[in-house]
């Protein structure tokens, strides 16, 4: 390639995109469709199929009680790097003037909804499981329930 013509900078490269003659071109499903706000004036996110669509490992993490998930041990292995510092708005564990308000008009149920399938709200950002998404939708319950328990829910 002679000097000047088109990737012949040294550590560049010239993308030429697919066969369509497009540079990047758009693949079915890439883009998530619009979200409509819920109540709380924040919008869901992820696509609410958890595990199964990520395909990722799970974890199972039992408290030897017949084989339910260990909230704690979830919490600590998946939950704490958020929840015990406050990244990205996360409300900290503990903390109950944080958790005061969203457990007063939060039920229980939106909150495992908004930790299994993610939430964007005035907040912050909680992905999908938190990132986990090996874990089941058992164990993301059973660490929300620790972490309510443990700030004053």
């Amino acid at each position: 390639m002679a000097r000047g013509e088109p990737g012949a900078i040294r550590g560049k490269r010239e993308d030429t995109g697919d066969a369509s003659g497009e540079r990047f071109p758009a693949r079915a499903g890439q883009f998530p469709s619009p979200q409509v706000p819920e109540a709380d004036g924040g919008f869901p996110v992820g696509n609410g199929q958890g595990s199964a669509a990520a395909g990722g490992t799970k974890s199972v993490a039992s408290n030897g009680s017949g084989g339910k998930p260990d909230g704690e041990a979830i919490w600590k292995a998946h939950c704490s790097a958020c929840h015990e510092t406050g990244v990205a708005g996360a409300p900290k564990i503990g903390d109950t003037k944080e958790w005061g308000p969203i457990l007063a008009k939060t039920s229980k149920a939106k909150l495992y909804d908004h930790a299994i399938n993610g939430f964007k709200g005035q907040r912050g950002y909680m992905p999908p499981k938190g990132g986990a998404s090996g874990l089941s939708d058992a164990e993301v319950k059973a660490a929300v329930d620790y972490m309510v328990g443990k700030s004053g829910g």
